[in-house]
């Protein structure tokens, strides 16, 4: 049984994050490109399929922070929100769905969808659903057939530890997990848009900079903009496909959570991540991003970062 992650950076050991099975993308373009919009309404559309009973909260943002004002997710808010995905959002608008704040972190987490328009062209879909759920493989399905259809530049699925966007918790408290679960996601998807979006400003600051994608998991997607970077023959552990808008690899028959204490084989992850490595963003990129970055001061933080990154090296 995978738990909920303590923290034991601060005063007392306290719940910071929960097991989770993750699906997470950034598309290009706005919401109001036909085939993000179909992305969007399909992804919001099977959220409900599959978890409307469990959902508990809506919010909706059209300013650069997230209010955190939570409403119930009546009818009405519903409609609301299906209106703005077919109308097509403004920058830095957004809407999230959460699941009830009766679990061990005590605030409204999963299941949670979230889809945000951070810049004019540039979308972020972050995902999380109870890992044990019934409905979790069903919606897996649903979800991979939804990022199929958007103009993506880079996403995943698979399990992971989900922390509360509410909890007022920073990333670096997160503790390492990755350990034990060696094929777990830590790392938050919004950290830094310019990781997936290239940025000029970026390429002037960062010597060999290079936007990529930033995160694998059981499932990687790879826009066309990084593909070509690709070189390698894939290992047979590998199912990989071709599509015009992007290549998906898929480590395995199944999401695992590599869990060393039970001995789960991740060779399918190592193997994935020897043949997309070069479609990731730089490493120092990486670095100052992963788990809220590394302090000029802390070499140890340094090390936990440099631990979750090269967990499949």
């Amino acid at each position: 049984m995978t738990n909920t992650l303590f923290s034991h950076h601060l005063t007392t050991p306290t719940p910071i994050a929960m097991p989770a099975f993750r699906a997470c993308a950034a598309l290009d373009g706005a919401l109001s490109d036909e085939a993000n919009k179909t992305c969007a309404s399909d992804l919001f559309e099977a959220f409900l399929d599959n978890f409307g009973p469990d959902i508990a909260y809506a919010a909706t943002s059209g300013r650069s922070r997230w209010t955190p004002k939570l409403v119930k997710p009546t009818a009405t808010k519903l409609k609301r929100m299906r209106e703005v995905i077919a109308n097509g959002f403004n920058t830095h608008t957004g809407m999230r769905l959460y699941g009830p704040d009766t679990n061990a972190l005590g605030k409204p987490a999963v299941p949670f969808l979230s889809i945000t328009q951070v810049y004019p062209t540039f979308i972020v879909i972050d995902i999380a659903v109870p890992h044990d759920h019934p409905n979790r493989d069903a919606f897996a399905q649903a979800s991979d057939r939804a990022l199929r259809l958007a103009k993506l530049m880079a996403g995943y699925q698979g399990f992971g530890f989900f922390k509360s966007p509410i909890s007022g918790l920073a990333d670096n408290n997160l503790p390492v997990a990755s350990d034990r679960f060696r094929a777990a996601t830590m790392a938050e998807w919004m950290g830094n848009p310019s990781c997936t979006l290239w940025s000029p400003r970026t390429a002037d600051n960062w010597p060999g900079y290079e936007a990529g994608i930033t995160e694998l998991g059981w499932r990687t997607y790879v826009g066309r903009m990084f593909t070509d970077r690709i070189t390698a023959a894939p290992a047979a552990s590998l199912t990989i496909e071709d599509m015009p808008n992007m290549q998906i690899v898929t480590a395995g028959p199944a999401p695992i959570w590599g869990d060393v204490n039970a001995n789960e084989d991740i060779t399918a992850y190592k193997d994935a991540y020897a043949y997309l490595a070069p479609a990731f963003t730089s490493r120092d990129m990486l670095r100052s991003s992963t788990l809220g970055g590394i302090p000029s001061y802390d070499p140890a933080r340094a090390a936990v970062v440099d631990g979750y990154l090269n967990r499949f090296a």
